[in-house]
């Protein structure tokens, strides 16, 4: 991805890191930005983006150190000052979860010798020139390990096969294995196998520590979605583990049409993962959120 970033002299890169919520999409961006340091030496600015651009483009222009007397009201003049203050500069920007195209664009940089790194959890951001990349789930050696590094050595020690038990309910989404492994930490009673164990309202209530739970990025990606694509998503939840429109289409009693469209945007919504041949797969803790928190479809 450094060399993404680097790019042409004349050009300006962005790439676009998108993924399910929890799948560490802004750890990786964290990580990349302090690796590219060398390359931007004028420094790395990071904003968290949300509904609308001007209040971030506000907060960069003050970065890059105009005064508050001289930020102006409305987003088309804060993005031309803006881009005037980047012009001649090396910066990289580390954008943080774009909810959409129209918020983002605003807040791209306009001339070579900067570049952008963006997150998000939508697939469907229309950026020309970026490079698209899906941040994947863990495989279960690295999920392992992740979870006994924030669990700790005792546990890890004492509880081997517990642990692999609560890795594999995780499924590689790196968010719900750091919040296992914190839960652990601060409950040096609980066991792994309690807090794998499914419970009645499955494993979604116990994946949580410091405030934090992984249904909660599941919830705000559902609050967006149009009628057709919640229920859609509510059928995932008794779908096979791999299924297409047809399977979609029979559970809602509804057309191949309507269930295409609603699996497209949820596939946008970062909520199902694309995958061969037409078919999708629905992540195990985004079924357990369907199941156990949004009812039948």
């Amino acid at each position: 991805m450094l060399g993404v970033l680097a790019g042409a002299p004349e050009a300006v890169p962005v790439a676009v890191l998108t993924g399910m919520p929890g799948i560490g999409k802004t750890a990786l961006a964290a990580h990349v930005a302090e690796r590219a340091r060398g390359l931007f030496p004028e420094g790395v600015l990071r904003a968290g983006l949300g509904a609308g651009a001007a209040a971030p483009l506000g907060r960069l222009v003050r970065a890059l150190g105009a005064p508050e007397a001289a930020v102006p009201e409305g987003t088309e003049a804060r993005a031309a000052l803006y881009r005037s203050l980047l012009a001649g500069r090396r910066v990289l920007l580390l954008l943080d979860g774009a909810l959409d195209t129209a918020g983002l664009l605003p807040l791209l940089p306009g001339t070579p010798g900067c570049a952008a790194l963006v997150t998000s959890a939508s697939r469907g951001l229309v950026v020309p020139g970026a490079r698209p990349v899906e941040v994947p789930e863990l495989d279960d050696g690295a999920a392992l390990e992740l979870l006994g590094a924030v669990a700790g050595a005792r546990r890890a020690r004492q509880d081997p096969a517990g642990l692999r038990e609560l890795a594999g309910l995780c499924a590689g989404l790196p968010l719900a294995l750091h919040l296992a492994g914190r839960r652990l930490r601060l409950e040096p009673g609980l066991s792994a196998a309690e807090l794998a164990s499914p419970g009645g309202t499955g494993p979604l209530a116990r994946l949580r520590a410091d405030g934090r739970a992984v249904e909660d990025g599941f919830r705000r990606r559902a609050q967006g979605l149009s009628p057709g694509a919640l229920r859609a998503l509510r059928a995932t939840a008794t779908a096979p583990d791999r299924f297409g429109p047809a399977e979609v289409a029979s559970l809602l009693a509804a057309g191949e049409p309507e269930a295409a469209g609603a699996i497209e945007e949820l596939v946008d919504s970062g909520l199902l993962a694309p995958g061969v041949s037409g078919r999708y797969r629905c992540h195990p803790l985004v079924r357990a959120f369907a199941r156990h928190r949004l009812g039948p479809a």
